[in-house]
């Protein structure tokens, strides 16, 4: 009886363990890797912080090479132009430049759009030719034209100032900064980059014209009538400099020297003539 106790108990004591490990390896079994599933978290979480850490900046002047372009044509008034003008008004002469034209057709498509007084247009297409092309100076000039013409002069010395990194020796784009902040009234910062437009172009008229505009409104009009005389000198009809060389010699009490502007603009421009007369007789 002794022994068949003896083998019960034994057999209980095997069974409860064999149950034990059994439950403690289905245990086992239903625990998970510690972090194993969090590296994937960890992982996104940082992709994730990644993707924001920053916006992209924009480079406005990428690019270091330039394409060649066309000459600028100028109005005579204070805007100049590189384009032909969209009021209809003859086309002055032209200054002379080697710079061959950009001939894409973002560019071309800009082009016709500015001829047409479209400048929102334009300066679409000309966004359009420098995504293509981040070197083409043709359309960074144009860009700054055609925000000069759409009013967003802020807009415009960003783009001229893009054109001159791009080409610090271009004379278009030093000229195209100082005629932006002519339109904005801001004549001083205007002086430096007209000089630099014509040190590296003295035949630049319409840059002497805009250096006149400068001084006159800065009171300095000994100054303004040298730049508006050397305008003149080098394109004869530009009646805007007549009219301003006129203004100027009002300020300096030199009757004589407005009148003789004024009848030189009877031939160029009869309503510019009347408004000196009238200037000088109030």
């Amino acid at each position: 009886m002794e022994s068949r106790s003896t083998a019960r108990s034994f057999i209980v004591v095997i069974v409860t363990a064999l149950l034990l490990a059994c439950g403690i390896g289905a245990a086992k079994a239903q625990r998970r890797p510690v972090g194993g599933g969090g590296s994937g978290g960890s992982s996104s979480s940082g992709g994730s912080g990644s993707s924001g850490s920053g916006t992209p900046s924009v480079n406005r002047s990428a690019g270091t090479s330039s394409v060649k372009r066309a000459s600028r044509k100028s109005s005579g008034n204070t805007t100049g132009r590189r384009r032909s003008q969209p009021s209809g008004q003859p086309a002055p002469a032209e200054v002379a430049d080697t710079e061959p034209v950009a001939t894409d057709e973002n560019t071309e498509q800009a082009n016709n759009y500015f001829d047409r007084g479209q400048y929102k247009e334009a300066s679409e297409a000309y966004k359009r030719a420098l995504a293509s092309n981040p070197s083409n100076i043709d359309a960074m000039l144009g860009l700054g034209d055609s925000y000069l013409y759409g009013g967003s002069y802020e807009n415009a010395l960003d783009a001229y100032r893009g054109a001159i990194q791009m080409r610090p020796s271009s004379p278009e784009a030093h000229f195209g900064l100082g005629n932006a902040y002519i339109l904005m009234g801001r004549y001083g910062e205007s002086l430096a980059p007209l000089r630099k437009a014509l040190a590296l172009r003295s035949s630049y008229a319409e840059a002497h014209y805009d250096l006149g505009e400068a001084y006159r409104n800065l009171d300095i009009f000994q100054q303004a009538v040298t730049s508006y005389k050397q305008a003149i000198r080098l394109k004869p009809d530009f009646a805007d400099a007549y009219y301003s060389m006129g203004l100027a010699f009002i300020k300096l009490g030199n009757r004589e020297g407005t009148l003789e502007q004024s009848n030189a603009l009877v031939n160029l421009d009869p309503d510019l003539a009347k408004k000196l007369s009238t200037a000088l007789n109030r």
